[in-house]
């Protein structure tokens, strides 16, 4: 009877595991979702605000050597700040080029007028470049402009210009730009200040009232055949239920064609006002309270049942700060940056000083068995489903590899154990609650990539567990980054749309 009661409860909680497994993927699911549709939402209230406001939607506010295209002239000139924008120094008087950054396309049909806040030592000669696609031919404007002594602002028409293919073909007027580039010669020595660039419309651009076009879940991102808005900001609603990643499929295909749309997700509507983000400074006066939080912790533990609650919180606390709070951009926000680190020190710290370390019974060939087993789905799928693999190189691979080993490091030989500890004050106990809550913490630590999400948290399952049975790290680090790399060769775009997480996860 008592072997009967026990398989009995077994099997429920093998049943109830598997359906809190399931509702976790289909909450990651929801939760990319909606944070990649607040994020589309805040894009066009941004868009919205600055079109009410006449104020251009492409501008480049040049203040470092890093807001050009590569960080430099494209020939023998030198750039260096000078406080107020950039001081550019022609080397030897022969034509240097200077790139504009475009992250899309830009629509030079309605925004034709490139101004540029500008003025030279003496006369400056500027060419205009740009490629209305990814492949198209270079087309050149020579001699479009030229930059007096004393000039502070010169605006240039681009429709009114006389484009050359490199080719040696003609250009049309320009409509879709996928790059753009000034060409200056001066004479040699000569300086040229830049500040900043825009590009402006002479007419007055109006924004619809209401959806130009409903789009319907029947159809795809790659054909937009039926799609036929005229005016300059048309107006897309996303369709309903739409998941993460074909949000932003949408998004990049409808901006390839006109770059200028309001893409909204279902049922939203842009409203006039951008909205606010949290202010550095409560970013700073945050960072400062974690820190201290750390200190007094690190220094003095407290005691009791909260205790391994409360430094499982405190080490996750940065990473998900940085990572799910959206603040790891091409550039990310210091505050963040440095409570991870500090997270990090901080779980070094009690990791040292608890030496806890989970030893099963489980030998050391068959413990590695089952931490390299994910390895076998991920090739077949990268036998059978990918696209072009192409082999990562040494240096990119021991990179991952330092990243993935501090990853598990953190989630398994850290945090792990402190939630063991929480759930059941021993490590005798059933692993599951505890596998099932670092898994979900490391889903979370690529949020808002919904597919990476769920398939990290399916994963970081297995590991936990491997993890709770033998307590050996090297296996498992090894099979995380082997796999991740496999996925990064071949199966973006079929597993995944891409292994970025945070902010990057948008561009």
């Amino acid at each position: 009877m008592n072997v009967q009661r026990r398989l009995s409860r077994r099997i429920a909680a093998t049943v109830g595991a598997a359906l809190l497994l399931v509702a976790l993927l289909l909450a990651m699911r929801v939760l990319a979702a909606r944070m990649v549709a607040v994020h589309l939402l805040h894009e066009a209230q941004r868009q919205s605000a600055t079109l009410r406001n006449r104020q251009p939607l492409w501008q480049w506010e040049l203040r470092q050597p890093g807001d050009l295209v590569a960080g430099r002239a494209f020939g023998h000139a030198s750039v260096t700040a000078d406080g107020q924008g950039l001081d550019i120094v022609s080397q030897d008087g022969t034509p240097f080029e200077l790139g504009l950054p475009i992250d899309r396309a830009v629509d030079l049909a309605h925004w034709p007028l490139l101004q540029l806040q500008a003025s030279a030592s003496s006369g400056a000669r500027l060419d205009v470049l740009q490629r209305t696609a990814p492949d198209a031919p270079l087309c050149t404007a020579s001699s479009a402009a030229v930059l007096s002594v004393g000039t502070q602002r010169l605006t240039i028409d681009l429709s009114r210009l006389n484009w050359t293919a490199s080719d040696s073909g003609q250009c049309s007027a320009p409509g879709q730009t996928w790059l753009l580039r000034l060409r200056v010669q001066m004479p040699q020595g000569s300086h040229l200040y830049l500040r900043s660039a825009a590009l402006l419309s002479p007419e007055v651009i109006t924004l619809p009232e209401h959806p130009t076009w409903v789009l319907s879940n029947e159809a795809s991102s790659s054909n937009l055949d039926g799609i036929h808005p005229t005016t300059a900001v048309p107006w897309f609603e996303l369709p309903t239920g739409s998941s993460a990643e074909n949000m932003l499929a949408w998004r990049d295909r409808l901006r390839s064609s006109w770059p200028a749309a309001l893409i909204v997700p279902a049922g939203f509507d842009p409203k006039a006002t951008a909205p606010a983000a949290m202010s550095e400074g409560w970013a700073w006066a945050a960072c400062l309270v974690y820190l201290a939080i750390l200190l007094a912790s690190a220094a003095k533990p407290l005691q009791g049942a909260v205790r391994p609650w409360f430094e499982a919180a405190a080490c996750m606390a940065g990473p998900l700060w940085l990572i799910a709070g959206l603040q790891w951009k091409t550039h990310p926000a210091w505050p963040p940056v440095i409570a991870l680190v500090a997270a990090l020190l901080y779980a070094a710290v009690v990791s040292k000083r608890d030496k806890v370390a989970l030893h099963g019974n489980v030998g050391v060939a068959q413990s590695w068995l089952f931490a390299l087993f994910p390895l076998l789905p991920t090739m077949g799928l990268l036998a059978v489903l990918g696209q072009h693999p192409a082999a990562p190189s040494i240096v990119h691979a021991l990179t991952y590899l330092a990243w993935a080993s501090l990853q598990q490091w953190l989630m398994l030989a850290v945090v792990l154990p402190k939630l063991q500890q929480g759930l059941a004050g021993s490590f005798s106990v059933d692993p599951w609650p505890a596998v099932m809550f670092v898994a979900m913490l490391f889903a979370l630590l690529h949020t808002p990539n919904g597919a990476l999400m769920q398939l990290c948290l399916l994963v970081e399952c297995w590991w936990a567990w491997c993890y709770a049975r033998s307590g050996r790290l090297l296996p498992i680090v090894l099979a995380h980054a082997g796999c991740a790399l496999i996925v990064e060769a071949g199966l973006l775009g079929v597993l995944t749309r891409s292994l970025e997480v945070s902010a990057r996860f948008f561009l």
